[in-house]
Parts: structure tokens; C-alpha cells; sequence
């Protein structure tokens, strides 16, 4: 005969494999499955078992999660919206912005048009875009400069002032940013030898750098027709 006691143990000894199958097939899946495998258990044991009803809460809490951060997400995109809108409504109207590097408040004509800006604007202003372009190629030019002539800004500007900033051979003046004047340098001692214009300089580099080549020329076009 089957004692009580036996009987206990077996319902025990039931409860805990139980209880392990619940926890391997429902912690750490999604809903959908967590739910899909309280189910199956459900049919199995009955729907008065203690472990399916648990299972059960356990999802409707997991639902619950899930709606309540759809909301928060509604709800943010629509507060979101409303001030964008409020945003575009303002920037319709406006006729001036501030530009970032100045400080001054200008219409919105002298800024650049820019999809992404604000009012569709660029933040600078023309004039201090302008500035920064010059203010950069001037550096660049420097560095070019220094980097394949040896010759510093103050150098140049030094050979500048002493030519009065025009050519050495045709006298042509250059322009006050230095756009058309080039720094010729002997290729043998590499050392400059001064400012030349954009024509000058190649043509005494078709000549090889050739005194008696140049002087052949001079004769051959005083020779007339």
C-alpha cells in the first residue's frame, strides 16, 4: 500500500520539476513565447494550477510595460511636433537673425541660404564667411610658401614691398591679395630670386633658366622682320 507519506513526497517532488520547466521555458524569452509556453502548460496541468496562473500575471504585467511605453512614445512625438510647428510658425515671420561669429543682428539676406540652418540661413554672416575664406587662404599660401620656397610670411613680404608689388621683368602689378604672383627660385642652389607674373616665370622656364638662350632671343627680335 501506498503510505501518506509517499504520496506527499511524490506531489513535492512534482511541484519542483514543475517549477524548474516554468522557469527554463519563460525567463529570458520574448512575451509572444513566455505566453505561447505558459500555455502548453496550462493544458497540461489545468487552468486551476498555481505555476499557470503565475505564468500568467507574469505576461499581463509584460503587456502592460509594452503599452505604457507605446504612450510615453505618442506622447513625446506629439509634444514634440507641436513645437516644431511652433518653431516654423516663427521662423515664417521673421525678417533678421543674429549671426554667430558677430554678434549682429542682420536681415536674413546677408546670410547664405542653407536647408539644415536655422531659418534656413548659414549661423555666419556673408561678411565674416568672407573673412574666414580670406583669413584661410592667406594662411595657406603662407604655408605653401614656407613649405617648398624656404621663405617665410615676413620674407615675402619683404621682397613684396622691395619690388613694389609687381613683377621683376615686365613690371606687371600683382594683385593686393597675391593671386598672379609666382615665387621664382633657382632649381639648382634653390634659393628665391624673386616675384614674377604668371607669364614671365614660365617663359624663362622654357628657356631652361639660359642666360645666352634669353640674349640669342633679345638678338633674333631686334633683328625685326
Amino acid at each position: 500500500m501506498v503510505t501518506l507519506q509517499a504520496l506527499n513526497d511524490r506531489q513535492r517532488s512534482e511541484s519542483h520539476s514543475e517549477g524548474e520547466r516554468l522557469q527554463s521555458g519563460c525567463v529570458g524569452e520574448t512575451p509572444g513565447a513566455s505566453q505561447n509556453h505558459c500555455v502548453a502548460l496550462g493544458a497540461q496541468r489545468g487552468a486551476d494550477s498555481p505555476l499557470d496562473r503565475d505564468c500568467s500575471h507574469r505576461t499581463v504585467r509584460v503587456q502592460d510595460k509594452v503599452a505604457a511605453s507605446k504612450l510615453h512614445n505618442a506622447t513625446s512625438m506629439k509634444r514634440t511636433s507641436l513645437a516644431r510647428r511652433a518653431q516654423l510658425a516663427a521662423d515664417a515671420v521673421a525678417t533678421s537673425k543674429a549671426c554667430s561669429k558677430c554678434g549682429a543682428e542682420k536681415p536674413l539676406t546677408d546670410f547664405h541660404l542653407f536647408k539644415k540652418g536655422k531659418l534656413g540661413r548659414k549661423p555666419q554672416c556673408k561678411s565674416c564667411v568672407a573673412q574666414y575664406h580670406s583669413t584661410r587662404s592667406t594662411e595657406r599660401r603662407s604655408y605653401y610658401r614656407a613649405y617648398h620656397y624656404g621663405i617665410s610670411a615676413a620674407q615675402f613680404e619683404a621682397l613684396w614691398q622691395q619690388q613694389g608689388g609687381a613683377c621683376a621683368i615686365c613690371g606687371e602689378t600683382f594683385l593686393d591679395d597675391g593671386r598672379g604672383c609666382h615665387i621664382d627660385h633657382c632649381h639648382v642652389q634653390n634659393v628665391v630670386r624673386g616675384l614674377l607674373c604668371n607669364r614671365c616665370n614660365p617663359g624663362i622656364g622654357y628657356f631652361q633658366n639660359d642666360p645666352e638662350k634669353l640674349k640669342k632671343a633679345i638678338h633674333y627680335l631686334s633683328q625685326g622682320v
